[in-house]
């Protein structure tokens, strides 16, 4: 049997409500998941669809004993017992199919009431195997809808579990006579594959490899840029906590230089302004001791009267250049001698001398 894309495998109600340990346990239950694990990988290598159900039921579903029916309460929505079991291996790309959800109907196939044909239709799927629990009912009901519905059906029989010994083999039977055919793990591993098969059975494996080399290397890339930014941060601290360390040794430094200079400034200073002093009192004691002299010298007479006296002596009997009169003047009598002026003044003198006694 040949399959691929038009192939898709049916795993039914593997919940933990009907495993070991739930409310409505199927006895080994669990023991079928590794196959059916193994049935996954092998239907996923070869492109085929994989298709999981799963009871779905509200808390007062027809089903269970409070209202007549023959369960337990169990796989109730959004409830622990109604998830996956934890060591199913679905794929992220697995098909989940809800059904007995609605509180008044009881519904033991995957069809019933759900999109399983519609979407198996819409992948254009030929063939179905089944697989899951409980073989004489939910398996069972799935498997003769599968029929029903037109498809080549297939009952994997290593991976199926019932609730009793007796029911499971009637279940069985009854599967065959509608038109299932049996098979188990070996027969597909055994299945000889053309050439097509085998590339792309290879391709896969290689995309595998690829896939998980890949996370291998972001991993590894992702811890040494990790431990790489860790080891970067850490010598950031270092570098700031060195720079830190310079800059008070330096402040320091800088501190003792400033204070060293301000003291030196400040001696200039203070020998400066003392010089200053020390040359202001020189002066002010020259200018002292010098005042002093000039009051102890005698007084000398001036010798001005002495030099007008002596020009004017000199000028006696000599006729003045020129007389106070004009070249022209000159030219015609010349000027007057030095006694005709003094005798000219002293009648002038005389004129003003008789009008004050006329007075």
């Amino acid at each position: 049997m040949k399959i691929d894309e038009k192939s898709a495998l049916i795993v039914v109600d593997i919940q933990k409500d009907f495993t070991p340990g739930g409310a409505l346990a199927v006895p080994d239950g669990d023991k079928i998941i590794p196959v059916v694990n193994k049935y996954i990988e092998e239907f996923r290598k070869r492109g085929a669809k994989i298709f999981a159900t799963r009871d779905w039921h509200p808390e007062n579903h027809i089903s269970f004993r409070e209202r007549g029916g023959p369960w337990p309460p169990h796989c109730v929505q959004n409830t622990e017992g109604a998830q996956f079991h934890p060591d199913l291996k679905l794929p992220d790309d697995a098909e989940i199919i809800s059904k007995a959800f609605d509180p008044d109907k009881e519904a033991y196939s995957g069809f019933q009431g759900t999109e399983l044909d519609e979407k198996l239709k819409s992948y254009g799927v030929e063939k179905v195997f089944v697989c899951g629990l409980a073989t004489d009912y939910c398996v069972k009901n799935t498997v003769l809808d599968a029929i029903k519905n037109g498809y080549k059906t297939f009952l994997l029989l290593d991976a199926v579990k019932g609730i009793a010994q007796d029911t499971t083999e009637k279940a069985i039977e009854e599967m065959k006579s509608a038109g299932a055919e049996i098979i188990t793990i070996d027969q597909i591993k055994s299945e000889e594959e053309t050439l097509p098969e085998k590339l792309e059975k290879k391709v896969q494996e290689i995309k595998e490899v690829a896939e998980a080399k890949l996370e291998e290397v972001i991993s590894e890339t992702g811890e040494r840029i990790s431990e790489a930014g860790e080891k970067l941060k850490k010598e950031v601290e270092k570098t700031r906590k060195k720079a830190e360390k310079v800059i008070k040794r330096e402040q320091k430094k800088l501190k003792k230089k400033v204070e060293k200079t301000k003291k030196e400034v400040s001696k200039k200073v203070k020998k400066a302004v003392e010089s200053v002093a020390s040359m202001i009192g020189r002066v002010a004691s020259k200018l002292k001791d010098t005042k002093k002299q000039k009051i102890s010298e005698p007084k000398k007479k001036p010798l001005q009267k002495k030099k007008v006296q002596a020009k004017r002596t000199a000028h006696k009997g000599k006729i003045s250049p020129g007389g106070g009169k004009s070249p022209r003047e000159r030219k015609k009598g010349g000027g007057k001698t030095m006694p005709a002026k003094k005798s000219a003044a002293k009648a002038k003198k005389g004129k003003k001398t008789a009008k004050k006694s006329k007075k």
